[in-house]
């Protein structure tokens, strides 16, 4: 595989990108769920022993092949790839269209006074 594609959001082509370098996966998904990305990352590229780390491997630069590498829970790897790198908990302010990678993410901003969307909560 030579280009990792955009990612996608739920409903979407997906391309899995983990792997080692100087390659990836390839697996393509057509209309994923988070589910089935989870399972696929979980049972392909993992063997999870509870309470392992190992760091993320998915490819976000695939001309100089470099990996995520973010360190986590092999059991939450699936989780991280879906939102962080998938973005399919995408959730976008109604107000200042700032996007967060997660609905908790907009509940906690949309919860505080936020200067920068203009928007004032209290008062």
């Amino acid at each position: 595989m030579d280009v990792p594609p955009a990612p996608a959001s739920n409903g979407h082509r997906v391309v899995c990108c983990y792997g080692d370098p100087p390659s990836y996966c390839g697996a393509v998904f057509m209309n994923a769920s988070p589910k089935e990305v989870q399972d696929h990352i979980t049972g392909t590229h993992l063997s999870v022993e509870h309470g392992e780390r190992t760091n993320c491997k998915w490819c976000i630069d695939p001309i100089s092949g470099t990996r995520c590498g973010d360190g986590l829970l092999k059991a939450q790897v699936g989780k991280h790839v879906c939102g962080v790198h998938l973005k399919m908990f995408a959730r976008r302010c109604p107000h200042c269209l700032r996007d967060f990678s997660r609905p908790d993410a907009l509940k906690r901003h949309l919860a505080n006074d936020n200067i920068e969307c203009g928007r004032k909560v209290h008062g």
